[in-house]
């Protein structure tokens, strides 16, 4: 689990289950998605929730569809294609200079503490 600094770069503290994500960090060159996957045996899997970003640095949140469970999540960048509206097919996954999406993996625990108060260290 990790944080690739780059001009866009995500983070997902580990949290608590429920019907939103908290992004400690969110940072975008230009305007686009933060989405949260669940986890498909190791890889990003299903989507359970996308929130539009403009471009720049902070914190958010990631409502969702359908509520987090205890389990191992994915925070992701997708690109916003300039329609405004999500859709997985046409705003992709946004990749870092490695050429891999750029993504906060992340557990989901009921004994996680409260993320708000967890530190970004960069």
């Amino acid at each position: 689990k990790g944080l690739m600094v780059e001009n866009s770069a995500i983070y997902a503290p580990d949290q608590k289950p429920g019907i939103d994500v908290f992004l400690s960090l969110i940072q975008l060159e230009k305007q686009g998605w933060a989405v949260i996957h669940e986890d498909n045996s190791g890889a990003h899997g299903n989507i359970l929730g996308a929130q539009k970003f403009q471009a720049g640095s902070g914190s958010g949140i990631v409502e969702l569809l359908r509520g987090t469970s205890e389990g191992v999540y994915y925070a992701m960048l997708h690109n916003e294609n300039g329609d405004g509206a999500f859709d997985h097919k046409k705003d992709l996954p946004l990749l870092g200079k490695d050429g891999t999406p750029i993504l906060s993996k992340f557990n989901v625990s009921s004994k996680a503490e409260d993320p708000a108060e967890t530190e970004v260290n960069l």
